[in-house]
């Protein structure tokens, strides 16, 4: 009886073992240009797949091609589940964890490394552009510490690339490195003094360090550079709201002016000024 016990569990393990592994843990942003297979909720034996790209202009993206079915002889695509046009998704926070197939798995799905439709979008991974987009997208998913790195690198290749040194001031105040953060932003206004956003971010820099009166002067410096009345209305309440925590009246009210002298009637931020006001004998 335990001989044939054994044989049977022999038989069900070459079994389990003689189909694919598919591992889904990998977050899709580090699965870029790259096979993959998508869980199953069904619980059934078939996975969509897909190739996962960067549009440096629209965010990470997924062709989807069809659906296989991993079988004890390897993985298999199903022939009538083949995607029938050229079916993009963009991936969000919402989508889940993928499983990057292996070259071994490609061949058993007869797929090429690269799909011959991604040559009209493939892009240099070293380009400084594509460095900065991809930290951007990054950036826009709070995934900061990924973001990071391709900052970082194009930073090191060419500093003052339009829109970079915010990205990667953004991405170091997120993860609290302030001084590295304000470290960027100083050398950027040195070399253009006229952006706003520099001033509005070094300003959170100073915010979260809690020096106020230098976040002051660079949301006041930020608001002189734009003509945006959003956002000289925001940069006003960001310090109307802390001044609101900390129940300094006079600063309060200073700041609150500023933020109604932009913000329309109606707009968001002028209610949330109205808000603040009537509850300033409440507790935080």
């Amino acid at each position: 009886m335990k001989k044939r016990l054994l044989i049977i569990l022999l038989v069900v393990s070459g079994f389990v073992k003689a189909q694919s592994d598919l591992n889904f843990e990998t977050p899709f942003y580090e699965a870029v240009n790259n096979w993959v297979a998508f869980p199953n909720d069904d619980h059934e034996n078939a996975y969509f797949f897909g190739f996962i790209f960067l549009d440096i202009y629209n965010g990470f993206t997924l062709k989807l091609e069809g659906k296989f079915e991993n079988t004890p002889e390897g993985l298999k695509q199903i022939p009538g589940e083949r995607i029938r046009g050229f079916v993009i998704h963009r991936l969000d926070t919402n989508t889940a964890p993928v499983a990057v197939l292996t070259s071994s798995q490609l061949k058993e799905l007869k797929l090429l490394k690269e799909p011959a439709w991604f040559m009209d979008f493939k892009k240099d991974t070293n380009d400084i552009s594509y460095l900065k987009s991809l930290g951007f997208h990054l950036n826009q998913l709070e995934e900061f510490e990924a973001a990071i790195d391709p900052l970082e690198k194009a930073y090191l290749k060419k500093p003052h690339e339009e829109g970079l040194e915010i990205e990667l001031a953004k991405a170091y105040n997120a993860l609290k490195q302030h001084e590295k953060a304000l470290k960027v932003l100083e050398k950027a206004i040195e070399n253009n003094p006229e952006n706003y956003l520099f001033y509005k971010e070094k300003a959170k820099a100073y915010l979260e360090k809690e020096e106020f009166q230098k976040a002051e002067e660079n949301f006041k410096k930020g608001i002189k550079k734009t003509n945006r009345s959003a956002e000289k209305s925001q940069m006003s309440f960001e310090m109307t709201r802390i001044y609101f925590e900390r129940k300094e009246k006079e600063k309060f009210e200073e700041w609150a002016d500023l933020t109604l002298e932009y913000a329309g009637e109606d707009s968001r931020f002028a209610q949330l000024v109205e808000y603040l006001k009537n509850n300033w004998d409440k507790k935080n």
